[in-house]
């Protein structure tokens, strides 16, 4: 989890705290599997720690946005201070 939620952090515009690595990018830096990662960007989600800015999509599923050849558009988040999540919500649960 922590590797995952550096490389987000790396990626980071640290005046707008949003941040963009695509799940390729985050791979190769960590060295872990598509869906460890994904996994791991979801728990980082649920609990807080990452707001969703723009979900990113690929040509398959928003044709209207995306054709076919264009590179995916990246879920871009918003770094949160893990200071300000509710007490318990870091659960590894």
């Amino acid at each position: 989890m922590l590797a995952v939620a550096r490389a987000v952090g790396w990626s980071a515009d640290w005046e707008t705290l949003r941040s963009r690595p695509t799940i390729a990018r985050i791979m190769e830096t960590t060295g872990l599997s598509r869906r460890t990662v994904q996994r791991w960007l979801r728990w980082l989600e649920r609990r807080g720690l990452l707001d969703v800015v723009r979900p990113g999509t690929t040509a398959r599923f928003s044709p209207g946005i995306l054709r076919r050849g264009e590179p995916n558009e990246a879920r871009e988040w918003l770094l949160v201070d893990p200071t300000d999540t509710p007490s318990g919500s870091l659960d590894f649960a």
